[in-house]
């Protein structure tokens, strides 16, 4: 439950609009930061692969960056369920038990690489909104 005062902010990735819960433009241009448990600075982990936006990315674009996780085996069912770029970047543990990433330690690389890409994207347009 949402603490009076406080404003849930939601970022359009595609086009860093910021709205409020309810859709209305936001007063705070900037977005809402993730949750980040690990040390961003440890790895430079773009949002681009072979010249395409992870937003732009088809499910066989997420195959070859899963298999760049070492997690290859994870492939066919991300094409079975046609997991786009934007799908993953919805993505969370009880997802991918739901697609069958049974082992843990899968499954936290996966969210962790997940919670890159959202932060990078959020600098993306903290850095376009800045007035």
């Amino acid at each position: 439950m949402q603490k009076p005062g406080n404003m849930v902010l939601v970022v359009d990735l595609p086009s860093c609009a910021v709205t409020d819960a309810i859709g209305a433009p936001s007063s705070s241009p900037h977005p809402p930061p993730f949750e980040t448990h690990f040390n961003q600075g440890d790895k430079d982990q773009s949002v681009t692969q072979n010249g395409k936006h992870i937003q732009d990315w088809e499910s066989a674009d997420i195959t070859f960056w899963l298999h760049g996780l070492g997690l290859g085996e994870y492939k066919d069912t991300f094409l079975e369920h046609d997991i786009t770029g934007l799908n993953l970047l919805e993505l969370r543990k009880r997802d991918l038990l739901e697609l069958g990433v049974t082992k843990l330690g899968h499954r936290i690389t996966i969210v962790k690489e997940i919670k890159l890409f959202r932060n990078k994207i959020i600098q993306e347009c903290d850095n376009r909104i800045k007035i």
